[in-house]
């Protein structure tokens, strides 16, 4: 069968989006969750996660596919296979559906890719780390609600360890840790602005034209025009 390769690789997953209907390829890509919000913004269509599974497992053949050329395929879900796609099928509207399908998969995985490189200026990269700053702010915010009652202090053991680490008060090492998490939620939030505006912007775009629109005004905003 065409695509099936011989090779004793394993293939990178490679993941499709479908018409509902029809079950025409729209789209390729080995990003799954921009390929599952693409099908959640676009009516009538589906993923097909890790299509290269059994039948194209080896080797790279899916990603042979050229992006103007995937509705000349149709996805068999039970055999998993592709095949021609009926020539009545081969439609100026699917192929526009095609085309924007490309057009918000693209547009996502970049801002994916963006949002993740930004949000990496606070990574620590560390595991686990995010749950002890949240264990900080919370005792920090704990105490400080009480008036900074000492009483609570046993409870608090980060806020407790801080302030003898670096010979300061208790109310001083709860005060840091308050000001040091608001200028990371001051910084998400700036980016969540972005990110929110973007995607709403995405799942509104009707055509390919419009969701290169939105990805430029975005460029712009994020000052990378």
């Amino acid at each position: 069968m065409w695509f099936q390769s011989k090779r004793k690789e394993r293939s990178r997953a490679c993941h499709g989006l479908v018409d509902s209907g029809s079950r025409v390829l729209l789209l390729l890509g080995s990003n799954l969750p921009a390929m599952v919000f693409v099908a959640d913004c676009v009516m009538d269509t589906e993923y097909s996660a890790n299509m290269e599974i059994p039948n194209y497992n080896v080797g790279n053949p899916l990603f042979t596919i050229e992006k103007g050329r995937y509705i000349e395929h149709t996805w068999a879900d039970k055999k998993r296979l592709l095949k021609p796609t009926r020539p009545e099928l081969l439609t100026d509207a699917l192929r526009e559906k095609s085309d924007l399908c490309y057009a918000k998969y693209r547009a996502t995985c970049w801002l994916i890719r963006r949002i993740n490189a930004l949000r990496a200026r606070i990574d620590t990269g560390l595991i686990l780390q995010e749950y002890v700053y949240i264990g900080k702010q919370l005792q920090a915010q704990r105490y400080a609600d009480s008036g900074f009652d000492d009483k609570l202090l046993p409870e608090l053991s980060y806020v407790v360890q801080y302030a003898r680490e670096q010979g300061i008060s208790t109310q001083k090492a709860a005060e840091l840790f308050l000001f040091r998490a608001q200028l990371d939620h001051d910084y998400l939030s700036k980016i969540e602005i972005v990110r929110s505006k973007f995607f709403d912007g995405l799942r509104a775009a009707k055509t390919a034209e419009e969701t290169e629109e939105v990805m430029r005004s975005t460029r712009l905003e994020m000052n990378l025009a």
